[in-house]
């Protein structure tokens, strides 16, 4: 039998941190079978690999939207529950669905719902009540997203930029940031891929310059090859 050595220069797979949730969020029914709405786990592509997890498709795309922003720091999902008086004098408790850090230091405490079901449920009157006596420990202030904060095209760029950032390249990373170096104006993303070389890999490696901010998209749609970027920088030095 022959031994076969693990390279040196091989990545070590370790396992992502446990979630964070306040609560134990189960994927099955209480018979063993899976339950009617989609609940699953991602890894956080953000900060520490972490295992998040939702509990509908609507909160998995949102979740994917907020890991996407370049000013979210950390997303923790189920955070403990919030305390309220509501307008009929009657004390309850609210579970918001995310809690997100952003790199300037706000919290901000998230609720996914589809609109029209926050409708009927006068879930904006609820949340406007929780809103009124939140503690600034808790939340800097309250967010609801809702399916119609959620287009196609900004749902497909959050999984691109989700994907590319669970697929570190530091080579092609290296390849792309150095094609910068003599940008100076608008510049499609398949001529950018073209100066990084190695293609498919340098353009994942441009998403993720997109994804920290070093890139900026110069119109609305999908990330792809005929896709405007721009360097923050250049937008500077021109004002």
């Amino acid at each position: 039998m022959n031994t076969i050595q693990p390279s040196s220069s091989a990545p070590i797979h370790t396992s992502p941190a446990p979630s964070v949730s306040s609560r134990s969020i189960s994927l099955t029914n209480r018979t063993g079978r899976p339950k009617g709405s989609l609940r699953g786990a991602l890894v956080s592509s953000i900060g520490e690999p972490r295992i998040i997890y939702y509990e509908s498709g609507l909160e998995k795309k949102a979740l994917l939207c907020l890991l996407a922003r370049p000013d979210v720091r950390e997303v923790r999902e189920q955070q403990p529950r919030v305390a309220y008086v509501d307008a009929q004098g009657t004390l309850r408790h609210h579970t918001f669905d995310f809690e997100v850090h952003t790199s300037n230091g706000e919290v901000i405490a998230v609720a996914v719902r589809p609109f029209e079901r926050a409708k009927k449920k006068f879930f904006f009157d609820e949340l406007a009540w929780i809103a009124a006596q939140l503690s600034t420990g808790v939340a800097d202030r309250i967010v609801l997203i809702t399916e119609r904060e959620l287009p196609r095209d900004l749902i497909h760029n959050a999984e691109l930029i989700h994907a590319a950032r669970l697929d570190p390249d530091q080579s092609a990373d290296f390849a792309a940031r150095e094609a910068l170096t003599t940008l100076d104006g608008p510049i499609r993303v398949g001529d950018l891929v073209k100066r990084a070389g190695n293609h498919g890999r340098s353009f994942r490696a441009i998403v993720r310059l997109i994804a920290a901010g070093t890139l900026v998209v110069k119109q609305v749609g999908r990330i792809n090859h005929t896709t405007f970027v721009e360097s923050p920088m250049a937008l500077r030095s021109i004002a």
